[in-house]
């Protein structure tokens, strides 16, 4: 039996769960080649496949972090890399939406008599402004 895993009272054998801290540690000395996946596996008694996982999720962790890090543009408090994403594009979709439904109305303006047209709340003119 592998030094990983413990017995259980079934037999079944129990994965030793890893601290934030030590899955840091595996990190960074897989990283820096102060130890091989091998090493890093024996030292926090887990197995291999474990410390893959833990550098696998570490540097996707990393990258997500720094695609959030836009230059110019105060840490958001708290946000994840999706939520920044998910406002960003809902700002998308309510610009565009604005932008297709004044043109709508542009278009309608010109064929109702007095000139004016309500389109989804926009009032446009005979003069092509939104009102």
């Amino acid at each position: 039996m592998s030094e990983s895993k413990q017995q259980g009272q079934s037999g079944r054998s129990r994965r030793r769960r890893l601290a934030p801290s030590e899955k840091y540690e595996i990190f960074v000395s897989v990283l820096t080649g102060q130890a091989t996946q091998r090493e890093a596996a024996e030292q926090f008694k887990v197995d291999r496949s474990t410390v893959v996982h833990v550098c696998r999720v570490a540097k996707q962790g990393a990258l997500d972090a720094l695609a959030a890090s836009v230059p110019g543009r105060r840490a958001a408090s708290g946000k994840s890399a999706e939520q920044i994403r998910l406002e960003e594009t809902a700002a998308e979709i309510e610009r565009l939406r604005a932008t297709v439904l004044s043109s709508a109305a542009n278009q309608l303006s010109g064929a109702w008599p007095g000139g004016k047209v309500q389109v989804s709340g926009l009032v446009v003119d005979d003069t092509s402004r939104i009102a």
